[in-house]
């Protein structure tokens, strides 16, 4: 006999469970950066090669000193404050002082598990329409849906290195009901691999001023940079900006679950009301990671030399990766950070259309199946269904025998020759991609 409940005098049966859920939850799917990931284990277990270009994890380990750190702190049990270790945020804030040029205070400082928390936790206190531009990352717009906000994309282009107009900004700003707004941005791109110029942040910030927005700058991938350019928009728009970041990225420490929101102190609000939704979900990070962050934020040098060796390797495989692909005539605007490449099959339309490839997901799958080449579609990451669009990670190599290796580039008579020590499956997952385009 099935179980039923009684709810506000309705007869409810788990044979309909659907009725108990949230109807925010009606449509989801798990995250498909994790489900791309999970994908790709079962084919492997099932015997197949799968060149690993969905899921955005570092490959770097992370650094010796932090982990000898986390062990050094495994035996700490105890609560710590909400709002994060004194410590680790005081760390936090010096780093940011110091090295970023920014002024903030320890207590401006917001610790979570994860930057995926705390761009949730903003999005649940503010009663505000979420303004991102596409294609973004991909849980900025479900977080948005799963708490009934409104979202408005604006769509970017690769003839303007996929950066939001702030003429398009201002324009729906200036047509839109009178109601608070949060504004996204995230550089370098997740999924483009892409910065953001000055004189555009210049402008936005502008714009941002003028009409209230409140801006939240995800700068998870800042450290990760391939050239002297790097600009934030904290820098024009200091008293309305919130910087978020973490360990995942340039630290390797994805799986660590630690992140950080700056608030200017004109959010003080925002910020003490995030703690308070925070003290009633997640309590603290864990002691342990807390305690082992502290370090790399303070060992300046030695996680200096380790990101500057990572992103050595990171560049030499991204300008591989984007010159393999434009020769197969693919659109890719060259990455300036982080680990992704957004690439564009428009010119290959034509015979993809022959093949019975409509959209971005049968073309992934379609890949996938005939290639083992794994990438996530641009649907994705907000963008329309018949965009030939996917994201690729060029990050299927282990990172520690690549960081070890580095000192032997000079060696090598090419580039693939060092790749194909360091990255084999980056090298022949190009390959096997090139190759069926060029069989189309």
């Amino acid at each position: 006999m099935v179980t039923a409940d009684v709810v506000g005098g309705k007869k409810y049966d788990f044979d309909h469970l659907s009725n108990y859920l949230n109807p925010h939850m009606k449509g989801f799917e798990k995250s498909p950066t994790l489900a791309i990931n999970e994908l790709s284990r079962e084919m492997e277990m099932q015997g197949m090669k799968v060149y690993r270009f969905g899921f955005g994890q570092s490959p770097f380990p992370v650094p010796n000193f932090m982990v000898k750190e986390l062990q050094n702190y495994a035996k700490e049990k105890d609560y710590l404050p909400v709002e994060g270790l004194p410590e680790l945020r005081e760390a936090v804030a010096n780093f940011y002082r110091e090295v970023k040029g920014i002024e903030v205070e320890w207590n401006q400082v917001l610790i979570a598990p994860g930057s995926k928390q705390l761009l949730f936790l903003i999005q649940f206190v503010l009663n505000a329409e979420l303004l991102i531009p596409v294609p973004c990352w991909v849980t900025y717009i479900p977080q948005a849906k799963l708490l009934g906000r409104q979202v408005h994309t604006f769509m970017t282009s690769a003839d303007n290195n996929w950066e939001l107009d702030p003429f398009e900004l201002e324009e729906y700003l200036q047509s839109t009901s009178n109601t608070p707004k949060l504004l996204l941005l995230n550089y370098y791109n997740n999924p483009t691999g892409t910065e953001a110029h000055a004189k555009n942040l210049m402008k936005i910030a502008e714009i941002a001023r003028k009409y209230g927005v409140v801006v939240v700058s995800d700068e998870i991938y800042d450290r990760l940079t391939f050239t002297d350019n790097y600009s934030s928009i904290v820098k024009y728009y200091p008293e309305g900006t919130i910087i978020s970041s973490g360990l995942s990225k340039w630290a390797g420490a994805g799986g660590w679950r630690l992140g950080t929101f700056i608030f200017p102190k004109r959010l003080g609000e925002i910020q003490r009301a995030c703690a308070v939704l925070a003290s009633e979900t997640y309590s603290c990070v864990a002691a342990p990671i807390q305690y082992a962050g502290v370090a790399a934020y303070n060992d300046r040098d030695r996680i200096h030399k380790y990101i500057s060796k990572s992103v050595k390797i990171l560049k030499l495989i991204s300008s591989y990766c984007s010159m393999k692909l434009v020769q197969a005539g693919i659109r890719v605007n060259p990455s300036a950070g982080a680990f992704y490449l957004f690439i564009d099959f428009e010119k290959l339309r034509d015979k993809l259309l022959a093949k019975g490839v409509h959209t971005s997901i049968e073309l992934t799958h379609t890949l996938l199946q005939e290639t083992g080449v794994a990438l996530l579609p641009g649907t994705a990451f907000g963008m329309p269904p018949e965009s030939l669009t996917a994201r690729l990670a060029y990050v299927d190599f282990n990172g520690a025998h690549a960081l070890e290796m580095l000192g032997n580039y000079l060696e090598y008579d090419s580039d693939k020759d060092f790749l194909m020590e360091i990255a084999p499956n980056v090298v022949e997952g190009i390959d096997a991609l090139t190759e069926w385009v060029e069989t189309l």
